[in-house]
């Protein structure tokens, strides 16, 4: 079992040897893997707030990884949507073969929900560095019953930044409150508190699910937008492969062709 670290704003409290050590205990222990090597690291902390690995992990090749719990539901991806245009957070989560018709189509539906949701306008008011403060804040009350409405959702807000600011302790984000605060009225932040509301009303194992397809769209995006590997020529050239990729994605999905044959 091996501790990984997690960056946070580009950033690594623990220092670049941590990192090292890391990168050398993970290339031990594949080479004593005789078939597969797990590896367990916690996606998201208490506030529900996603927690990005460090760099190294991005080094294993696409083509080299397989995530636990998504084999089943590989089968049947063609019932579910390929794209989102909202989502927030990451977790962990997996669903059994038996269930697993039944959170399809909740998730289908979740998805095309999430379609029309146009909340993530409101954010864009803002620095990328403070929409996790103002996300954090809208998610920690829209989870309790008595706010799980848009008006009385942004008058909770609106109470927690006044106390917070007439709080005599320093307050290191005086600034984002305050633009926060002056933002409330707009028709922008009430549609925000209808997604965050509506986010926080799905069952959890579903929202996990949208979050993974979220995050699979990301990585899939980054990738097509890249140039294939050196090391993805070399090894589609080995596999018999005569075409040449026009992206990682794509050098991605060729491998796997290949490899099945």
């Amino acid at each position: 079992e091996i501790p990984l670290l997690h960056e946070h704003s580009g950033g690594i409290k623990e220092g670049r040897d941590s990192i090292e050590e890391e990168r050398r205990l993970l290339y031990v222990a594949m080479t004593r893997a005789r078939v597969k090597l797990f590896v367990l690291y916690v996606i998201m902390d208490s506030n529900w707030q996603v927690l990005r690995p460090s760099r190294f992990l991005q080094e294993i090749p696409a083509y080299l990884v397989e995530l636990q719990g998504d084999i089943n539901l590989v089968e049947k991806k063609e019932l579910l949507p390929r794209s989102l245009s909202e989502a927030s957070e990451l977790a962990e989560a997996t669903l059994t073969n038996d269930s697993l018709g039944k959170k399809t189509d909740e998730i289908s539906e979740n998805l095309r929900d999430m379609e029309g949701w146009d909340g993530n306008i409101f954010l864009r008011r803002f620095k990328v560095d403070d929409r996790g403060i103002i996300a954090r804040i809208f998610h920690q009350w829209a989870k309790k019953k008595a706010f799980q409405d848009p008006k009385r959702l942004l008058d909770k807000v609106r109470f927690v930044i006044d106390e917070r600011l007439t709080c005599r302790k320093s307050n290191k984000v005086k600034d984002v409150l305050v633009a926060l605060r002056s933002s409330l009225k707009c028709d922008e932040a009430f549609q925000f508190a209808e997604k965050v509301i509506r986010w926080e009303q799905i069952p959890l194992d579903n929202r996990t699910y949208l979050l993974r397809e979220r995050q699979k769209i990301r990585v899939e995006n980054a990738m097509s937008a890249s140039t294939p590997t050196a090391k993805q020529i070399n090894y589609l050239r080995k596999l018999g492969c005569t075409v040449v990729p026009e992206s990682k994605l794509h050098a991605s999905h060729l491998i796997e062709q290949y490899r099945s044959l």
